[in-house]
């Protein structure tokens, strides 16, 4: 066997130990446990200040979605943004709250459903029905 041909055999080998080496120790985590550890860690480190920067965005992105697919005028749009910080902020709070997850269940449902209700007032209804489609098909 020349020289090179020993070279490369060792390059591999020793690839073939590290490799393996990574697969030995890598840990796993316990199932369902990494998201719940997650969100715990990431709730109990969240400031107000955070969950308003946080929902502001969330509202943002909720506002853009609406206000491109529906064409709003200057007062509609004004109205369907507070709406939609007024719904992320409470969103937030529901989720830092470390009660019952079939009560933030239903509280998130409440709040869908009374943004649902106070923009049916703002919007046609032709634009409304646009939301409506918009909203079941995920986007």
């Amino acid at each position: 066997m020349n020289q090179r041909s020993f070279v490369l055999l060792f390059l591999i080998l020793f690839n073939f130990i590290g490799m393996a080496q990574q697969i030995a120790f890598k840990q796993e985590r316990p199932k369902g446990t990494a998201k719940n550890n997650l969100y715990s860690n990431t709730t109990s480190s969240l400031s107000a200040n955070n969950v308003h920067k946080n929902s502001n965005k969330k509202a943002d992105k909720l506002f853009e979605k609406i206000n491109s697919a529906l064409e709003l005028n200057e007062s509609e749009s004004k109205s369907i943004l507070n709406l939609c910080e007024e719904r992320s902020e409470k969103i937030e709070k529901i989720k830092l709250n470390n009660d019952n997850s079939q009560q933030k269940i239903i509280d998130l449902q409440t709040i869908n459903q009374d943004f649902d209700s106070k923009l049916k007032h703002i919007l046609n209804a032709n634009q409304f029905q646009k939301y409506e489609i918009m909203r079941r098909s995920g986007n």
